[in-house]
């Protein structure tokens, strides 16, 4: 078979789980993503010397087939074997490092896979990749106070006028920081909710804390006045919403 049909199957395999993913079927997902990846390899061993861009696009598709079947082991032994073998391009090594970072983060057991919230910041001083340190972590405050309340709201606790939250909460649910692909600049906020949650009742999942943080901070961007009032029930809980999306405006928006 020929690069071609190799690559062609493999996008069958993977349009299928997709489509077990929307039935809920995790592990039947799993098992055509990982034979998309197979597809993938044999796709990649057809690939000529003479199109460096077409071996970049696809080992950066078979790592990430990999990677989305869970295969871990896999996914970083292709990622190493593409990355020593001198034939990727610049835009793929960087991807394929990206890939094996996050592979690296999901065997030591933190999930990157889950709902994120993508900031972007564009404009006066900011580089392509680059950005102020001050206003980088000013950006990077804010949305952890962000989190944190929102996680406090939907544990219903009593609105914090000042200080940090709860050791319990900050022990429990930190926020987490990921480098994305640079377009000005960039970068992915998630939650990782500690392995041991015996000291809380009622355990968030993290994608509950980051899908509801996203629809809080768009009805703050978008409809203040009607539908902020509905998706926050409390106005002192409304005011400190308000007040941290107005520092954030107007780079904020969702990933997933």
């Amino acid at each position: 078979m020929s690069w071609l049909e190799y690559h062609q199957e493999s996008e069958r395999l993977a349009s299928d789980a997709e489509i077990a993913l929307h039935r809920g079927d995790g592990m039947r997902a799993r098992e055509f993503y990982k034979r998309a990846a197979e597809a993938e390899v044999n796709a990649l061993r057809e690939v000529g010397d003479d199109k460096p861009r077409t071996f970049g696009i696809t080992a950066v598709s078979a790592i990430s087939l990999y990677f989305k079947a869970a295969e871990w082991q896999a996914a970083r032994s292709l990622a190493h074997r593409c990355l020593g073998s001198e034939r990727l391009p610049g835009f793929a090594y960087r991807q394929v490092e990206d890939l094996l970072d996050s592979i690296k983060a999901r065997q030591a057991g933190i999930n990157l896979d889950t709902a994120q919230i993508q900031i972007s910041m564009i404009g006066g001083e900011i580089l392509h990749g680059g950005a102020p340190m001050d206003l980088i972590l000013a950006k990077t405050q804010s949305i952890k106070s962000f989190i944190y309340r929102t996680t406090e709201y939907m544990k219903g606790q009593t609105h914090r006028k000042r200080g940090e939250p709860k050791e319990e909460i900050r022990r429990a649910y930190m926020p987490w920081i990921f480098q994305t692909v640079p377009g000005s600049y960039q970068f992915l906020a998630s939650v990782q909710p500690a392995q041991q949650l015996d000291m809380l009742d009622d355990n968030l999942l993290g994608e509950q804390i980051i899908d509801k943080s996203f629809d809080i901070l768009q009805a703050c961007t978008e409809s203040p006045d009607v539908r902020l009032q509905e998706v926050v029930n409390d106005a002192d809980y409304r005011k400190t919403f308000l007040k941290i999306a107005r520092d954030l405006a107007p780079a904020a928006k969702e990933n997933r």
